[in-house]
């Protein structure tokens, strides 16, 4: 079996309604075979700007288009295709959104993989012991999706009594820049949540290393799960103190794409949870590589995710496959391309937790008619209405 095509779709929602939580354009990519078999995956990033790194074509050189990297490739051979896109495409840049699109296209393989050998990507992973069963457990990420303190605990209410999940997390808006009213609202959230509910919040680099190490101390009688991102990434001294300084449990890492930085991120801050998320680090092969090695550290690994079910269901899969993931972020978003984009829905079942499918791959199909609304035609590179939609959508 051989690659014989590497598609990218660019998608759009034109109208962008508040709030908008960065789910407004995704990019997937689709990978073909001569024998029919194919994988979807999704890149996180500006379409415009990385949709071409895929179909760029200079042989001979080190600045080589993705699909010319895996044109003629067998699809099933994932990590050493992996070592190749990594050396093929070292003069763009070893991290940053060029891994993003390393991601997408690894995801897709896994995906084709799943299909080829009628499995769930967990198991080709190697789901065992209590994780072979495909059981993960979310955690609702709720965006803010109203103004004022009250919307926002009402919303996260609504998910938690509606929809099943028995984890939450805050993000820093609306609390603002004031610890006191973070405070305030914190213990609210707890009042108006029970003790049942794992609640954890991510302050998006809001504090320097004093006004974090005041905050984690004040929150400790909370019962707060985790604290994310409190420090700027590159602060790993302050990390180290803020972890050594209180009992909250300190997560960081969702914007970091190379494992190097994540064992610089434990080694040096101590944090005791890394978030590493498919879609940035490399996809499912570099994902479990990084979770493997937070393992041996004795280190969380709790998937950061806010796109599409493509991206979820990647996490999802990823998570099942290491002890050391006991939840998965799961993105309360209103896009369309964020909760309509595949047929398929991951909610939590009764027990607060997502029970994967048997069904091969990642076990998810586009949605033809999100697909057909909001494709984007790049040919002239940048976004525009087009009255011709073609069908993007296939099978997979």
């Amino acid at each position: 079996m051989k690659i014989t095509k590497v598609e990218p779709i660019v998608l759009r929602v034109p109208e962008i309604t508040e709030p908008v939580d960065g789910n407004e354009d995704d990019l997937l990519v689709r990978i073909e075979t001569d024998e029919g078999f194919e994988g979807i995956g999704e890149i996180d990033g500006p379409p415009l700007a990385l949709s071409p790194f895929i179909r760029t074509v200079q042989p001979g050189t080190w600045w080589r288009g993705f699909e010319d990297i895996l044109v003629g490739e067998n699809p099933l051979e994932i990590e050493r295709i992996w070592e190749k896109m990594h050396r093929y495409s070292y003069l763009y840049g070893m991290g940053g959104l060029i891994r993003t699109v390393i991601s997408g296209l690894d995801t897709a393989l896994w995906d084709l993989a799943g299909k080829y050998y009628k499995q769930p990507v967990y198991r080709l992973l190697g789901a065992a012991g209590r994780r072979a069963s495909g059981v993960v457990t979310p955690y609702a990420s709720i965006f803010p999706f109203g103004p004022t303190e009250d919307d926002v605990i009402a919303n996260c209410k609504r998910w938690v009594t509606s929809r099943g999940y028995i984890a939450a997390k805050f993000h820093n808006h609306p609390i603002g820049t004031d610890d006191k009213k973070a405070l305030k609202f914190v213990k609210r959230a707890r009042d108006e949540l029970g003790e049942d509910v794992a609640l954890m919040l991510d302050a998006a680099f809001h504090f320097e290393t004093p006004e974090a190490i005041s905050f984690a101390r004040s929150i400790e009688p909370l019962n707060i799960y985790f604290l994310e991102s409190p420090l700027h990434p590159d602060n790993l001294n302050g990390y180290a103190k803020l972890s050594q300084s209180t009992t909250v449990q300190i997560a960081s890492g969702e914007e970091l794409t190379m494992r190097p930085q994540f064992e610089a991120l434990i080694d040096r801050g101590k944090v005791d949870i890394i978030q590493p998320d498919v879609i940035w680090v490399g996809g499912p092969t570099e994902w479990k590589r990084i979770a493997r090695m937070a393992h041996s550290k004795g280190v969380l690994c709790i998937p950061h995710c806010y796109r599409s079910n493509i991206n979820l269901a990647a996490n999802l899969h990823s998570s099942a496959s290491v002890p050391n993931s006991p939840y998965v972020e799961s993105p309360i978003s209103t896009s369309p391309l964020c909760k309509d984009l595949t047929n398929e829905k991951f909610e939590p079942g009764r027990d607060g937790r997502i029970q994967l499918s048997d069904r091969p791959g990642l076990g998810v199909t586009l949605n033809k008619k999100i697909i057909d609304k909001y494709w984007v035609d790049v040919s002239d590179f940048r976004y525009r209405d087009n009255p011709k939609r073609r069908s993007r959508a296939t099978s997979t």
